[in-house]
């Protein structure tokens, strides 16, 4: 890496490939760490999603994206919206009352 940054030095095709297997091996552990902590489906869509939008837009359209479908999907309750008790994952965002048995 330091070689690169000397005026001399000319990187030859090895190099190139070394450095892009390095970006790439780099880029997959990233990913795969960030989505180890990720605990549903919704919050991977957003994610991907997010992700999409970073790569083609840029970082200020991908970080308005994430925040308003966060806010949107994940955070309904804040919003006033009710989600769907027939809709899957409604078991995760809707409370149910406990009932108490009768005595």
């Amino acid at each position: 890496m330091v070689l690169l940054f000397l005026s001399d030095y000319e990187p030859g095709p090895e190099a190139i490939q070394a450095l892009s297997l390095t970006l790439l091996l780099t880029g997959y552990i990233c990913l795969m760490v960030g989505l180890e902590q990720l605990e549903n489906n919704t919050e991977r869509g957003i994610a991907g999603t997010m992700g999409v939008v970073l790569a083609v837009y840029g970082a200020g359209w991908g970080l308005a994206t994430g925040a308003v479908l966060y806010f949107l999907i994940e955070r309904t309750k804040l919003l006033g919206f009710t989600p769907d008790p027939d809709s899957p994952g409604a078991d995760d965002v809707i409370v149910k009352p406990e009932t108490k048995p009768k005595s």
